[in-house]
C-alpha cells in the first residue's frame, strides 16, 4: 500500500513510486484517505490539500475498506510483542528523507508513507507519467501546445511564510542576472500564491503576466497546464514548479533552481536534473 497525500507535486511522486513498485511485480494499492482526515482536523488551515488527479488515470487501484481496516488493525497492534510475531511478513516504510528504502528489504506486505522525491525514478517512468497525466484534458493540452520563448517564474509564499521556508528576493535577483548574462531573457510570466507581493515588488515590474489562483484541484491543474508551455524555468522550492519544468523543458531549455532547497527541512539531493542550473543564495 502506498499512501498518497500532500500537494499536487507530492502526489505525482507517490503515484510514480507505486508504478516503480509495480515494475518489480508487486501488487500495489493506493490509499487516499489522509485527505479527509486532514480536512477534518484542520478546517481553518491556510492550505488544505486535496486529491488533484485520479489514481485511475495512472492505472492504480485504490485500496478497499476491507484491506484498509486490516492494515489499520495491524498498525495498531504491531507494537505488541506476541502479536508482532504474527506479522513477521510485513514491513512499514515511514519516510522522512526517503533513505531507508531498498527493494531487497521488502516483505510480503509493505506499507509506504513517504514522498519518494527522486528524479531518477521519474526518468524510469517518464513516458508512463506523460501518458497518465495526459488523461486529464487540460494537462494534455499543455503538454501538446507549442512552447513560447518566455521564462516561467514560480513564487511560493503563503504557506511557506508560516514555516519560514519562503525564498528570498536574492534568489530571484541572481536568477535574473544569470538570464541576462547568458542572453536568455525573452520576457517572463509569474505564477504565484501571493499576487500582491509580486505585483508590488520592483524586481518583477517587467512581468508580462502574473497568474494567481486558489489551490482547488481544478485551478491547480489549470495553472500546471499553463506552466508547461514555457521554454525556460525559474522554479521555487516546490515540487509543483519542479514537475512543470521537468515535463515542460526541451533540450534548449534552461531550468534554474534554488540552493538550499529548504533552509530548515531535509530534502533529497537527488531531486534535480544534472543539467539544471543551481543558484546558491545563502
Amino acid at each position: 500500500m502506498v499512501e498518497v497525500f500532500g500537494g499536487f507535486g507530492n502526489q505525482i511522486f507517490q503515484l510514480n513510486f507505486a508504478q516503480f513498485l509495480k515494475s518489480y511485480g508487486f501488487e500495489v494499492e493506493i490509499n487516499v484517505r489522509d485527505f479527509k482526515r486532514v480536512a477534518k482536523e484542520n478546517p481553518e488551515h491556510l492550505t488544505v490539500r486535496k486529491l488533484v488527479v485520479s489514481p485511475n488515470h495512472f492505472d492504480h487501484k485504490v485500496i478497499n475498506n476491507r484491506d484498509y481496516y486490516k492494515y489499520k488493525f495491524r498498525r495498531n497492534t504491531r507494537d505488541y510483542r506476541l502479536i508482532n510475531k504474527l506479522f513477521k511478513n510485513e514491513k512499514k516504510f515511514l519516510l522522512v528523507t526517503d533513505k531507508n528504502f531498498k527493494i531487497e528489504n521488502l516483505k510480503k506486505n509493505n506499507y509506504f508513507i513517504g514522498y519518494w522525491q527522486n528524479i531518477n525514478l521519474l526518468d524510469k517512468n517518464k513516458d508512463y507519467l506523460i501518458k497518465s497525466l495526459s488523461n486529464n484534458q487540460n494537462i494534455n493540452t499543455g503538454i501538446k501546445k507549442e512552447k513560447n520563448n518566455k521564462t516561467m517564474i514560480h513564487v511560493r509564499r503563503n504557506d511557506y511564510l508560516r514555516i519560514k521556508e519562503e525564498l528570498p528576493k536574492k534568489y530571484y535577483d541572481l536568477a535574473f542576472s544569470y538570464l541576462t548574462e547568458n542572453e536568455i531573457s525573452q520576457g517572463f510570466d509569474i505564477f504565484t500564491d501571493d499576487y500582491e507581493w509580486c505585483k508590488n515588488n520592483k524586481l518583477f515590474k517587467n512581468a508580462g503576466s502574473i497568474f494567481s489562483s486558489s489551490d482547488s484541484p481544478s485551478n491547480t491543474i489549470k495553472s500546471f497546464s499553463k506552466m508547461l508551455i514555457y521554454k525556460n524555468y525559474i522554479i521555487a522550492n516546490s515540487t509543483f514548479s519542479l514537475l512543470a519544468a521537468y515535463f515542460g523543458e526541451s533540450k534548449e531549455s534552461k531550468v534554474i533552481y534554488p540552493d538550499p532547497w529548504f533552509k530548515k527541512r531535509g530534502y533529497n539531493d537527488e531531486l534535480f536534473n544534472k543539467n539544471w542550473i543551481k543558484i546558491s543564495y545563502d
